[in-house]
Formats: structure tokens, C-alpha cells, sequence
């Protein structure tokens, strides 16, 4: 169960959610859920140059990004859609602390998927 976090710079993030922001996420092709995630960042990945930064700030374990081609979807929460806004928790030594948005399945409108390359 994931709880609304009240820091100043979670709420804000669910502002900007309902207001309509981009939602971004990274994964990988074939191993990574897509259309039906539940996690996302208002952080765009494009201006993040090594794939071991976003793993650290995301609490998402490195290996689970460096094993396959990573790919960037972006989207928009569903109109009525339950959400909330949190300090992504970490896993193992990737400490995590970036505001992510964490939802039900299918309640974000996915805009555009492609793959992306960072430096190793």
C-alpha cells in the first residue's frame, strides 16, 4: 500500500498531476510493464545522462536497467484517476527520495514510447 506523502515538494507534484503534467517512465523492452504501470516520474529521463543516476534517485534496482533496451514512455493520468504523489522508496543501495506518482493499472493515457541510450 503506497501513502500520500505531505512534504512540500510531493504535493506540488500532485498539483502539477492534476493539472495535466507529462508523466515519464524508463524500462526494459520485453521484461518492464508499459501501458498498465503503476510508477511514474514528472522527472523526464532524456536529461539524465547515466542510467545509474535515475536507478539511484528512483530506488529502482540498477540491474533491472542495464539488461535489455531501455525504453521512455510518456503520458497523462486519467481524468478521475486515484493517485498519489511519494518519495520513491529505496532498494538495496539505491537510496530513491525522487517524487514519483503511484496509481492503479491502465489510469495513465500513454502519449509516446520510444527507446533511449545512456551513457554507461
Amino acid at each position: 500500500i503506497a501513502d500520500q506523502s505531505f512534504t512540500t515538494k510531493a504535493l506540488a507534484a500532485r498539483l502539477e498531476i492534476q493539472n495535466g503534467a507529462k508523466l515519464y517512465r524508463i524500462g526494459i523492452i520485453g521484461k518492464s510493464e508499459t501501458y498498465n504501470a503503476q510508477f511514474w516520474s514528472l522527472e523526464n529521463p532524456v536529461n539524465i545522462k547515466d542510467v545509474s543516476e535515475f536507478a539511484q534517485k528512483y530506488g529502482i534496482p540498477e540491474a533491472n536497467l542495464k539488461n535489455g533496451r531501455i525504453f521512455m514512455e510518456t503520458g497523462q493520468l486519467n481524468q478521475g484517476e486515484k493517485f498519489i504523489t511519494r518519495e520513491a522508496p529505496g532498494v538495496g543501495k539505491n537510496n530513491g527520495g525522487a517524487i514519483e506518482l503511484v496509481t492503479n493499472p491502465n489510469s495513465v493515457r500513454l502519449e509516446t514510447f520510444s527507446t533511449i541510450n545512456f551513457d554507461h
